[in-house]
């Protein structure tokens, strides 16, 4: 592969990959969106592990334990949102390294409603972050109504500079 191509190439994944800040500066990224919890009915403690990933960019969220990683330190947003079976509770939160960030609580009548919250934190690379039942909790998911958790990085500690070459 001759240079130019290369050179190309790493320009596409830049591109794709990073926002750029200005002249020469740039940042990851990171952002994910999961929906569709593997288990609905959840012990209290479990983690919410969401199946379906809509977006994962930077790919900090493992779709099998429903764990994002930090891979960029800086501020981050995360959204829960928690559909709940009818006549049925649902006690959830989002924890930082087995922190509550953030907890909620829903009750279905007659209908299965659902509740959103967010939290804002700072974050080191590795740190992680997930959704978990606070308390024996029975999540609901179809169509019209999704348990979904979000998050993305608002800025970043650091830029990252370009090199030329």
């Amino acid at each position: 592969m001759c240079r130019l191509h290369l050179a190309l190439i790493v320009a596409v994944v830049v591109q794709l990959t990073w926002n750029r800040v200005g002249a020469g500066s740039i940042w990851p990224k990171i952002q994910f969106t999961a929906h569709n919890p593997v288990d609905k009915s959840l012990d209290n403690g479990q983690t919410i592990v969401l199946q379906s990933v809509v977006i994962n960019d930077g790919q900090g969220y493992d779709p099998n334990t429903g764990i994002f990683t930090c891979p960029f330190s800086g501020l981050y947003m995360f959204t829960l949102q928690h559909c709940v079976d009818r006549e049925k509770y649902s006690h959830v939160g989002i924890v930082k390294d087995n922190t509550m960030l953030v907890a909620g609580v829903a009750y279905g009548t007659t209908w299965w409603p659902c509740s959103s919250m967010q939290a804002f934190v700072s974050l080191s690379k590795g740190e992680k972050v997930w959704s978990k039942a606070n308390w024996e909790s029975y999540l609901h998911h179809d169509a019209a109504r999704w348990t979904s958790l979000s998050g993305v990085l608002l800025r970043p500690d650091e830029l990252v500079t370009l090199q030329s070459t």
